[in-house]
């Protein structure tokens, strides 16, 4: 009886133990693709034409909209990323024409400043892409 009782004990506590390290896992692998799409989406905005940086930054917003745990990525670095993200979007589509995209990403990065900075005035587009062109300037490769 009490070794039965052992193999219950024993196969919860293997179960449980596989799926917090499986979740672990999958969290660390999810972070780390997040954090290659960004990089790769920022040099090609910074260093590539501008369609290529046009479909490296589409490519990163869906991964932006899904939160990640707090030990990877805060509430405020995924709105200050999908802040950049939008507003480099609409930047890039501006400059090439594409009027009509360019204003949905250029809404959507105005929510996300407003959500950075709630007392500051920063509803258009010149506004916007004075906030971005300070990002810019600091993150810019040298």
């Amino acid at each position: 009886m009490i070794f039965v009782a052992g193999v219950v004990v024993g196969g919860v506590a293997t179960e449980f133990a596989s799926n917090y390290v499986g979740r672990q896992v999958h969290e660390a692998l999810q972070f780390a693709s997040l954090s290659q799409a960004q990089q790769e989406a920022e040099a090609t905005y910074f260093q590539r034409s501008p369609e290529i940086a046009e479909w490296e930054l589409s490519k990163l917003i869906p991964l932006l909209t899904t939160p990640s745990k707090p030990p990877y990525y805060t509430e405020n670095e995924r709105t200050l990323a999908l802040f950049l993200t939008h507003a480099r979007l609409a930047k890039i589509q501006k400059a090439q024409g594409k009027q009509a995209e360019a204003e949905q990403n250029l809404a959507a990065a105005s929510q996300f400043v407003q959500k950075l900075f709630p007392n500051d005035q920063l509803d258009n587009s010149d506004q916007v892409f004075t906030v971005l062109s300070k990002f810019d300037q600091l993150q810019k490769p040298k």
